[in-house]
């Protein structure tokens, strides 16, 4: 029988089948049979298990081309799941699995963190030009860090103390979850950076 049409039959032989929901039922010979249908919400449901269940088992994503895994969902577990490629689960899937935990981390130090620590650092391919900042926050009583954003200077921009400590601000205004709750600043010992500390404490001292 082609995989596609392969869906198993589960013989229940005098079972109540009221409890069957909405999966088709038929009546043969006094016996009842159920087919096992999976709507669109479960296989999203069980995509999502699968992938947390990879990452965390810390397995590699292309497990799923694995012939003797895909026989034990087809032939025993659930035949009518068909499981995602390994394009799927280390693309869309693993992008959307980032999102949900990055989601949960920053609702957690927003509700319950009372103190945050920022973080910047930068790069540059040329000294003063094509820079890149990068900016996290970190709960020092829970060891939790979330990644807020990455900001660059236009080409009209030279990066300074002053272009960093706008960059800060912005990103302070943007992310209400460090509203009176940055407690420190870590940043690494760059010649920007040190005239950035200046700028930075005289702002706090204003």
């Amino acid at each position: 029988m082609p995989k596609a049409a392969r869906s198993r039959m589960e013989y229940d032989a005098g079972k109540d089948t009221s409890s069957l929901g909405s999966r088709t039922q038929s009546n043969l010979t006094g016996s009842a049979f159920r087919l096992d249908v999976i709507s669109s919400g479960l296989k999203k449901e069980i995509d999502q298990r699968l992938q947390q269940a990879l990452i965390h088992c810390n397995l590699p994503f292309s497990i799923v081309k694995n012939p003797e895994f895909q026989a034990l969902f087809d032939i025993y577990l659930r035949p009518t799941y068909h499981l995602p490629s390994r394009r799927t689960v280390s693309g869309p899937m693993l992008l959307q699995a980032y999102h949900d935990m990055l989601n949960k981390v920053r609702i957690r130090l927003a509700d319950y963190s009372k103190y945050l620590t920022l973080s910047c650092d930068g790069w540059s391919r040329t000294q003063g030009k094509e820079h890149l900042l990068g900016f996290t926050a970190c709960d020092p009583s829970s060891g939790m860090v979330v990644f807020l954003d990455f900001v660059s200077n236009a080409d009209s921009e030279r990066c300074n103390g002053q272009f960093t400590l706008e960059k800060t601000l912005e990103i302070a205004m943007k992310h209400s979850m460090l509203s009176n709750k940055v407690s420190f600043v870590v940043t690494d010992t760059a010649s920007v950076m040190k005239s950035y500390w200046s700028l930075l404490m005289f702002c706090a001292w204003e």
